[in-house]
């Protein structure tokens, strides 16, 4: 691979659907606790019904795909466009970049739909943006690890050689 064409269409494709994973991972984690929530509080189990925790399985992932496929293909045009490849400082700045990326739309997307014309105070998500930027730079990171070509360690004048 190191010496082949750069595999874009694999990479863009793996850093668009970077969201619809985070999201199903996510979905397993709230229907976790969603049983944790019942099991502990008995009161609640006539107020969740099976096929509507389960839901949240399909759910999340479709909605973090909805909410984030905008700035994850262009995150993903841009490492394609680079032709990033897999290096230890490129993994740090993916991953950092991703998670950024993130947390930010993620901020515009909380001004949206709170600001209409009122003064939005967005301490309260400060938690969830930090979670949004965490998530996503691991899931970000662990894309790129395996779907980023490694770096061509073959010198010009080796690749001079082998050409007749």
């Amino acid at each position: 691979m190191s010496n082949g064409r750069y595999p874009s269409m694999r990479v863009f494709t793996v850093f668009v659907l970077c969201p619809l994973l985070t999201g199903f991972v996510v979905g397993i984690v709230a229907l976790i606790v969603t049983i944790f929530h019942l099991v502990s509080n008995p009161r609640l189990l006539g107020e969740v019904r099976g096929a509507e925790s389960m839901l949240v399985l399909v759910m999340a992932p479709l909605m973090a795909e909805l909410v984030f496929i905008i700035p994850f293909s262009v995150f993903g045009f841009f490492v394609v466009v680079q032709k990033v490849r897999k290096t230890a400082s490129a993994l740090r700045a993916i991953s950092i970049i991703g998670g950024s990326v993130a947390s930010l739309w993620g901020l515009l997307i909380i001004l949206v739909i709170n600001g209409g014309g009122q003064k939005t105070y967005i301490s309260g998500y400060g938690f969830l943006l930090v979670a949004v930027f965490f998530v996503a730079m691991l899931f970000t990171g662990f894309s790129a690890y395996f779907v980023l070509p490694e770096k061509n360690t073959i010198s010009v004048l080796e690749r001079l050689k082998d050409k007749p």
